[in-house]
């Protein structure tokens, strides 16, 4: 025996109208009473309020229709974020000096302005390679 159908994939049983308006009319009845039970069902499925058929035809246009597919945003950029200038080098001179006196190395000093959000868009490895950069300057001048 195959797998169990839930009521959302089992399809409508349509059947050559019986003979008679009575039974005509109970078989429409029937059928009417599917499409309501796989209606709800829908409700349930899409997690939208019973009633709302505006949401519930909006999800199904978005998992249905490409035209109505929603797009992620490009992420951020990678690379460089922005320059350095003079008073951005002084301020992050100032944070690794803040760190001086904790004789840590520069990875970890790097690590804990990081932690500090003072430089945003920045790694932690991109501040300490700005420092080296800074250091190496100030030796050669």
């Amino acid at each position: 025996m195959g797998k169990k159908l839930s009521l959302l994939e089992k399809g409508i049983v349509v059947r050559p109208k019986p003979d008679g308006i009575i039974k005509q009319a109970m078989a429409e009845g029937k059928r009417k009473d599917e499409m309501h039970e796989k209606t709800l069902a829908l409700f349930g499925k899409y997690k939208v309020n019973l009633g709302d058929f505006q949401t519930l035809a909006l999800r199904l246009a978005i998992k249905h229709e490409p035209g109505f597919k929603l797009i992620a945003p490009p992420g951020p950029q990678k690379g460089r974020v922005w320059l350095w200038d003079s008073k951005r080098n002084e301020e992050l001179l100032a944070e690794f000096d803040r760190f001086k006196h904790l004789n840590l190395s520069v990875r970890k000093v790097a690590k804990m302005v990081h932690a500090r959000r003072a430089f945003a868009g920045q790694t932690a490895e991109a501040l300490r390679k700005q420092y080296a950069k800074l250091m190496q300057e100030s030796m050669g001048s």
